[in-house]
């Protein structure tokens, strides 16, 4: 990623900071709409893990995720070396439990469940929607 694109997902993760969680992956997926693929790829590896309500724009993201190629951004870069560590520390394969709001699990259960991933064969597994 060169000079500009590295202002470019700055601006757009400071832009982000400024709103809400359940805000945060419509807002993503806007700021990140006409810029290089370099830059949607940074901006979604570090700011993913805080938008919640994420199941409101699941086609908007899964068309996004699907069609950016993925530039020369091998995983290894991404987060600090302290997570990356405890990352390469788990076992394998990882059940995920994404908690919900209080609102959300006494509500409709459609948008809960867990996710589970395997690193070493890279498949997601969803037994239902997750919620968040």
């Amino acid at each position: 990623m060169n000079e500009d694109e590295k202002g470019q997902a700055d601006e757009i993760r400071k832009r982000l900071l400024m709103c809400s969680s359940h805000e945060r992956l419509e807002l993503m997926l806007e700021y990140t709409e006409d810029v290089s693929d370099a830059v949607f790829w940074d901006v979604f590896a570090f700011d993913w893990t805080h938008c919640d309500a994420t199941w409101l724009y699941q086609d908007a993201l899964l068309y996004e995720l699907a069609t950016r190629s993925v530039p020369n951004y091998p995983a290894s870069k991404i987060g600090t070396d302290e997570s990356r560590k405890f990352f390469s520390s788990l076992p394998d394969p990882v059940t995920v439990y994404r908690g919900c709001s209080r609102e959300r699990v006494l509500g409709d259960n459609r948008h809960r469940g867990s996710a589970r991933l395997c690193a070493r064969t890279s498949q997601h597994s969803h037994p239902r929607p997750c919620c968040g």
